[in-house]
């Protein structure tokens, strides 16, 4: 569990975010937080980064990053979650990572086991990306018809909970099993 003793839980009440507990924390959580919305266990965990240089810009970013996502994909994430809390019948958090994607990882007491990839920070860009990367496939001889599908793409990374995504359908997401 996450502890109320750090620099890093300050710093998130210093900038009027109050933090709690990871419903669910794995070992290696001890700086990860919850920041709740709509009851979905939003995460942020900079893995201690801020403890050791006081460079706050990761945890900027992060947020940055939630609130994206929850104006523009709180829905898809919400269903994933959902099922997941249902599926597994324990606590699932959903971990905000930074970068031009925006994306989230999802997981429980034993970590990480899916990765979830949405669009870019920028749309424009992501759209931009999509459209370059379909004219592309369409090139290659043979694929001249071929359908690149549209949506967001979620790796299941942990092969224990690839089954809980057998049951899972979203029209904007493809599942990967990447330990095959």
């Amino acid at each position: 569990m996450a502890s109320y003793m750090t620099k890093t839980f300050a710093k998130y009440l210093r900038l009027g975010i109050t933090p709690r507990p990871v419903r669910g924390n794995w070992k290696d959580g001890d700086y990860m937080y919850s920041i709740y919305h709509d009851d979905v266990q939003y995460t942020i965990d900079d893995m201690g980064d801020y403890e050791i240089d006081t460079d706050v810009s990761y945890i900027l970013e992060c947020l940055q990053a939630r609130d994206l996502i929850i104006e523009r994909n709180h829905d898809v994430v919400r269903s994933v979650y959902d099922h997941l809390v249902r599926y597994f019948d324990n606590d699932i958090w959903v971990r905000v990572n930074s970068g031009i994607q925006l994306t989230c990882s999802f997981g429980d007491r034993d970590g990480v086991f899916a990765h979830l990839s949405m669009d870019f920070v920028n749309e424009a860009d992501y759209n931009a990306a999509v459209n370059k990367f379909k004219q592309l496939v369409n090139n290659i001889p043979g694929f001249e018809d071929a359908e690149v599908p549209d949506g967001f793409i979620m790796m299941v990374i942990d092969s224990d909970k690839l089954q809980a995504f057998d049951s899972f359908e979203h029209p904007k997401i493809k599942v990967l099993n990447v330990g095959e």
